[in-house]
This record gives C-alpha cells, sequence and structure tokens, in this order.
C-alpha cells in the first residue's frame, strides 16, 4: 500500500510539474547530448511533455514524436496505483511483447534521429 501512495505520488508530482512548467530551450540536461553533440532517444522529452500537458500538441510531436506514449505511460502508472488505494479491480497486465515493442520502437527512433541530425 505504501508503495502505491509513492507511485501515485510521483506520477501527480510529475504531471503537476510537466503541466506548469517552462523550461529553457537553451539549456540541455542530457549527459549524451553534451558530450556527443548528437540527440539520445529521450532527447527533448521534458519539453515535449510540457509542450503537451499545456495541450500544444504539434510543438510536442516536433520536439519528440513519441512523448503521447510516454505520457500514456506516466497515466497508466499513476492510475494503477490509485485503482489499487481505491479497491477497485486491475486492468489487464501489458503483454510483454507490447512493452518489448515500446522499447525498439524508442530504440529505432533514437537511431533515426542520430542519423538524421
Amino acid at each position: 500500500m505504501q508503495r502505491d501512495w509513492i507511485q501515485l505520488g510521483c506520477a501527480t508530482a510529475l504531471l503537476l510539474f510537466f503541466a506548469t512548467a517552462t523550461p529553457d530551450p537553451n539549456f540541455i540536461v542530457c549527459p549524451f547530448r553534451s558530450l556527443t553533440g548528437w540527440l539520445c532517444p529521450l532527447c527533448g522529452m521534458t519539453r515535449a511533455l510540457c509542450a503537451l500537458m499545456q495541450g500544444r500538441l504539434a510543438e510536442a510531436l516536433v520536439l519528440h514524436a513519441l512523448s503521447p506514449l510516454v505520457l500514456l505511460a506516466l497515466l497508466i502508472f499513476g492510475g494503477k496505483a490509485a485503482l489499487r488505494l481505491a479497491g477497485l479491480p486491475m486492468p489487464r497486465r501489458i503483454p510483454r511483447m507490447e512493452l518489448r515493442a515500446c522499447v525498439l520502437l524508442f530504440f529505432a527512433y533514437g537511431i533515426l534521429r542520430v542519423g538524421l541530425h
């Protein structure tokens, strides 16, 4: 139960951050990008999630095309904890094959971004 509260709190805090923050586009926090100058598979995700949570879908997709997928994962992460805390029935588990497909999608997208940059 304590884990569920922590999980729900983390998801809520992240969603609130993304909904209210306006990150500086010139500030680079990615160590890979700082060292190589190349975009990593997650570069731009923070700014993209902020744009997405603030209703700027086109901007979010330009910053990182997979940001809606990450937002969905964050909502599922927090939602499952909320369901457990409320004692409601849990939805089915996400099959490993779908998780692997998401990981491969991020990997392929990362390679494409580095190749095009």
